[in-house]
């Protein structure tokens, strides 16, 4: 069985052959993501869905014109969403949008309003409580705006809207309609309650896949007709492709981070309660800094040399010289990597204690990494309810390219720590999904025994 894998990330869209028969991954594409487009609101976070289209439509073809396939599978990223009426462009709002967090006339953001007639408990259902990259809180603001589209409009997930543009039904998975927020998880179905009170009841809404492995419709290229699967979310890929078991923690760290564990019953706590597959769960702490954190420094140093030097730094060749001067510890210089806007964190981060002797790039980085390890520390316990975290697995590009980060993440943890089995887990998570469509259910604990990489 040929499976075209296709994982839309927020910094890469990843494109690979996975052959089930010789356990391997036999081509890989990547691509840079989409820019994000021009917005006056730097809260604002949109893609051109229809540009996005044309990409996926372009691997898809391509891809099948030199080799047979047999389904195509996305992994794509979760919270955001596309909502169509005739009178807006087609545009892809992005889990980094945050514009439910700018004050409206009367001083109170978006956000806040929600908190007032949407309480804690009867969010519990949906396994998430409100935040800024909420779906639901940014179509919420998007439908509020002075400009507002009319309210009757068609919701997708970012991967129903390709299911829909390839085969013409609006199927989305569990795992990618309940980080929009409005879905009661143990019911797999959508939160009535919620959507009434928000008054989205106008709004067409995605059907949720009553079956995983089974396809959401057809697509045709290249004289192939190719089944087309609902749209995991990128997050249960990732951990699938981590082979975790429930006594694992994994800290995945790709743009952003979450903390994870896998368990088998739904019980909300101080996490959140994301759907995995048959019907299991995965408890995680969300908004963790990561790779798109630490880049804050990394673009304002780009900018520095360029300013002074006129030459252009690749992000790569900054990295290896970062590490290689990493020292013993910080220096006593401390950071908060919050740069972006999170419930508890909506004033930004910051760098402190700073001396004379101390503002260094290698006590910078240190600082950050200290900081970082110390957030996964203290948020790491909450997910010890039930029982107590026996080793970490620690997934996304930043793990594989950054060890100095690990080690101090590990120090501080003071846990038996491994790496995801290969350094691109997506595609081992998508391989063993493959192999539950093809042998009709149930994931196996298999891996992939060759890629590209």
């Amino acid at each position: 069985m040929n499976t075209l894998g296709i994982d839309i990330g927020s910094s890469y869209i990843k494109a690979g052959v996975i052959s089930t028969g010789r356990e391997a991954l036999i081509q890989q594409t990547n691509f840079p993501a989409l820019p994000k487009l021009p917005s006056a609101n730097p809260l604002v976070y949109e893609l051109d869905a229809e540009e996005l289209y044309n990409t996926i439509h372009k691997i898809i073809h391509t891809t099948a014109a030199s080799v047979p396939l047999d389904s195509i599978l996305f992994s794509t990223q979760m919270h955001g969403f596309v909502y169509q009426t005739k009178s807006r462009p087609e545009r892809y709002i992005s889990w980094q949008d945050s514009r439910c967090t700018s004050p409206q006339k009367n001083g109170i953001s978006v956000l806040d309003m929600m908190k007032a007639f949407i309480s804690e408990e009867e969010m519990e259902v949906s396994g998430v409580q409100l935040k800024p990259s909420l779906g639901m809180c940014n179509l919420y603001a998007l439908l509020q705006e002075e400009d507002a589209p009319p309210d009757d409009g068609t919701l997708f997930t970012l991967g129903s809207y390709l299911i829909w543009r390839l085969t013409g039904n609006n199927i989305c998975h569990i795992t990618n309609a309940a980080p929009l927020g409005l879905v009661n998880v143990p019911q797999k179905s959508w939160n009535n309650r919620v959507i009434d009170a928000l008054s989205f009841s106008k709004i067409t809404f995605p059907d949720i896949a009553s079956e995983e492995f089974r396809p959401a419709g057809y697509c045709f290229a290249e004289g192939q007709k190719i089944p087309v699967y609902p749209d995991y979310g990128d997050q249960q890929v990732s951990i699938a492709g981590a082979c975790s078991t429930p006594d694992d923690a994994v800290i995945n760290i790709a743009t952003a981070c979450q903390l994870s564990r896998n368990t088998h019953v739904f019980i909300p706590g101080s996490y959140e309660v994301r759907p995995y597959f048959e019907q299991t769960y995965i408890n995680t702490i969300s908004n963790m800094p990561g790779g798109r954190n630490l880049s804050v420094f990394i673009r304002f140093l780009k900018e520095a040399v360029q300013l002074f030097t006129g030459k252009q730094i690749e992000e790569s060749d900054m990295w290896d010289i970062i590490n290689n001067t990493l020292g013993p510890d910080s220096g006593d210089l401390k950071t908060e990597m919050y740069f972006y806007p999170t419930n508890e964190h909506l004033l930004g981060g910051n760098v402190s204690h700073i001396t004379p002797n101390n503002l260094h790039i290698s006590n910078l980085f240190q600082a950050a990494y200290e900081h970082i390890a110390e957030e996964y520390a203290k948020n790491l316990p909450l997910l010890e309810e039930a029982s107590k975290i026996k080793r970490l697995i620690f997934s996304g590009g930043v793990s594989w390219k950054n060890a100095q980060l690990i080690d101090t993440a590990a120090r501080r943890i003071e846990l038996p720590y491994k790496r995801s089995p290969i350094p691109d887990e997506t595609f081992n998570g998508l391989y063993r999904l493959s192999l539950a469509i093809e042998r009709k259910g149930g994931l196996p604990y298999e891996s992939l025994k060759r890629t590209l990489e």
